[in-house]
């Protein structure tokens, strides 16, 4: 009996120490100062930040709704939201893209959008849409 009350006692210590030696996730990628602007040029482009908008506050108000908040809680939690901030999800995805890749992306973007100046053309991606939603989802846990 004691001999199992020490190898359990062992392996529940060698559990601990494994799972506290677990590594953070990486750093979030950024881009070179030579892409930055490059970056900052797509994003403009693409509109991005009235999407942001546009979709944030859509979505705060409809939870809001379904709460039953009042439209100055709804409007206090549409004012939380920081493009900036967000911005550096955008910097870290495009990051990826190489300087050509980037310029490219970036006459597509504007080639389509000469047409369509209601609804513009911009990359979404999984990764983007869901650290979007993510943050949402934190500004709608703060009180």
């Amino acid at each position: 009996m004691k001999t199992q009350i020490i190898i359990l006692l062992f392996f529940l210590t060698e559990l601990t120490a494994f799972s506290q030696n677990s590594s953070d996730p990486p750093p979030a990628s950024m881009p070179t100062e030579k892409n930055k602007p490059l970056i900052d040029n797509l994003i403009s482009e693409s509109r991005f930040n009235d999407f942001f908008k546009k979709y944030c506050t859509t979505r705060i108000t409809r939870i809001g709704k379904d709460k039953n908040w009042t439209e100055d809680k709804i409007q206090q939690t549409i004012e939380k939201l920081d493009y900036e901030d967000f911005k550096h999800d955008l910097y870290n995805y495009f990051s990826l893209f190489s300087n050509h890749e980037l310029k490219a992306t970036t006459k597509q973007i504007c080639d389509l959008n000469k047409n369509h100046n209601n609804s513009p053309c911009f990359i979404m991606t999984t990764s983007v849409l869901l650290n979007l939603d993510l943050r949402i989802e934190s500004i709608l846990k703060e009180k």
